[in-house]
């Protein structure tokens, strides 16, 4: 019998070579044309076969490290087992002034309600801008002004879930290109007018949480999609049976509204309104890239949300400001004369 040849080479033309050279050795096929006969399609299909066991097997072992991951579900699914939340696509973000005009009747205070709407323009297209909570204006020297009011661009959905009780019961988001920086949680505890409504907070980890808190936490599911997580009645409040979970988002242009200066408003409390850029819209950007997620993710769960050494600042800043796009961190020893004690930190921003 033929001495097994063997499988050096994952290329169907190598692999058919090598089947060749392994039937050739054998007796009873010494001398044959493989080629100008029927076998040459059997090897045909024998090559095709092997080629793509071998390719579905490296790929099968190469998406179960972070490493040599590719598909973007390999990647998220690496990234929860390090309790890493890639980021999310980020709307822009600015900070206005807002003066009231020919206030009548001199009103003790006049609020801005939550999800007030302001247009900015970029490149000819027109962008919505809303607050994420309200404000309230109250007069000084007879001028109605309120500063650093924050808006944010984008557009606000909401989803509505009914719990079961059930530990089982997930709560998906439909959208893929919500900002998870904009969601809101409230619990009703039924469906009916009137029914009592609590507020959840987002969390990052388990420390000083407890069973009765109303707490969430946001994980990665699929490719680009999020999910809200109760804490089952250990690390926070579990929605009961036939309460009723909303959940409002924001879905903004990513960073195409970045750079906007000028905003207009209609009319707040029936008043004319003045608007005052103080700082123009920036920080919009895309989701976290494969490439990101596959050398945060790490660094992350060494850091443990400390900063120690001058990696530890560059990964807490890169999570928290989406708009970084190269930072440089160094200590204070290295400066002349030395700080000691002081952290110095560079970082060169998008736009």
């Amino acid at each position: 019998m033929a001495e097994k040849t063997p499988i050096t080479e994952l290329d169907f033309f190598e692999l058919k070579d090598s089947l060749k050279t392994y039937l050739a050795g054998q007796s009873q096929f010494q001398d044959y044309d493989f080629d100008g006969s029927n076998m040459n399609v059997l090897l045909d299909i024998l090559a095709y076969n092997t080629y793509n066991n071998n390719f579905y097997t490296n790929m099968t072992f190469s998406e179960m490290f972070l490493d040599s991951a590719t598909l973007r579900e390999s990647v998220i699914s690496h990234a929860k087992e390090l309790n890493y939340l890639p980021a999310s696509c980020r709307s822009s973000q600015a900070s206005i002034q807002v003066d009231l005009r020919n206030v009548t009747g001199s009103p003790s205070f006049v609020t801005i309600p939550k999800y007030t709407k302001f247009t900015g323009k970029a490149s000819g297209k027109t962008y919505t801008f809303t607050t994420d909570k309200s404000y309230t204006i109250v007069p000084a020297d007879g001028d109605y002004c309120v500063s650093d009011v924050l808006v944010y661009e984008g557009k606000i959905l909401s989803e509505s879930f009914r719990s079961t009780g059930k530990d089982s019961q997930r709560f998906i988001l439909e959208n893929e290109n919500l900002d998870t920086n904009s969601i809101k949680v409230n619990v009703r505890d039924s469906n009916a007018s009137g029914s009592a409504s609590n507020e959840y907070t987002v969390r990052r980890n388990l420390f000083n949480v407890n069973s009765n808190d109303n707490v969430f936490y946001i994980q990665p599911v699929n490719k680009n999609q999020y999910e809200i997580v109760f804490g089952r009645n250990k690390f926070g409040k579990k929605p009961s049976s036939g309460n009723i979970i909303d959940v409002t988002y924001r879905i903004g242009s990513k960073d195409q509204p970045n750079g906007i200066k000028s905003f207009t408003s209609t009319q707040i409390g029936g008043y004319n309104t003045r608007i005052t850029t103080i700082a123009k819209a920036e920080g919009g950007a895309d989701r976290e890239s494969n490439e990101s997620v596959k050398y945060f993710a790490p660094k992350s769960i060494q850091i443990q949300d400390r900063a120690v050494t001058e990696s530890d600042y560059e990964i807490l800043l890169k999570n928290n400001f989406s708009e970084i796009q190269a930072v440089s961190v160094y200590g204070g020893e290295e400066l002349e004369p030395p700080q000691y004690g002081r952290v110095i930190v560079s970082v060169d921003v998008k736009n």
